[in-house]
């Protein structure tokens, strides 16, 4: 796994660089080399759990949002930050069969295209949670992801997002767990109670939220 890690974060995703680096390693501490072609640990990187994955994602996420320090936070509290895009994938018959690509491609010429939704912390800038969804379909959708890791924000959070989040169900959702929500309103839906802010305000009010004044 931490070859496939470093692999991820090098500027050079190549096989050949991953096994490079993990040579240097272990000269580094006196260990024999290892075979230099990339087939076994191609293979290996083929047998690792995709849960895993997700899984180190959201605990190293959540252990460095909780030791944030109290300058970093909003007057003590936490911001959370629930935001969507797509991603592609290889144009496997697996993939194209769990995440069918758009529509609006012909067979053979598009790839497998898939959803995803996070929440990261304004504080440190980590994903706390994470869901992955076909593009299309029946409960795909952005607000559809969010419900299924709406349990990542607790009571005194504050939810940060943007007008696609502007629902009447997010809304009620976040605060009946006690949680405060900041959204830009969507301009098709009428607004009857708030207070309507300048771009100037807006900009003061991100600044605190990021700064915490």
């Amino acid at each position: 796994m931490s070859i496939f890690l470093s692999q991820v974060l090098s500027d050079d995703h190549s096989c050949d660089d991953a096994v490079d680096r993990f040579q240097k390693f272990r000269f580094d501490q006196g260990l024999a080399a290892v075979a230099p072609e990339t087939a076994s640990y191609c293979e290996a990187r083929r047998r690792l759990p995709e849960g895993l994955a997700w899984n180190l994602v959201r605990r190293t996420g959540r252990a460095s949002h909780q030791r944030a320090d109290d300058p970093w936070l909003f007057h003590g509290r936490a911001v959370k930050i629930p935001d969507g895009s797509t991603v592609t994938m290889p144009d496997t018959p697996e993939n194209q069969a769990a995440h069918p690509q758009a529509t609006s491609q012909e067979p053979g010429v598009g790839f497998p295209i898939a959803r995803i939704l996070v929440v990261f912390s304004l504080a440190v800038g980590t994903v706390l949670d994470a869901v992955l969804g076909p593009y299309q379909g029946k409960q795909t959708s952005e607000l559809a992801l969010l419900r299924q890791i709406m349990s990542v924000f607790h009571q005194s959070d504050v939810a940060l997002a943007d007008l696609f989040f502007c629902s009447y169900w997010v809304i009620a959702a976040l605060q009946a767990r006690g949680v405060d929500v900041v959204v830009r309103p969507d301009g098709v839906r009428e607004a009857r109670e708030g207070q309507s802010l300048s771009r100037a305000s807006r900009h003061d009010v991100s600044m605190r939220l990021k700064t915490g004044s």
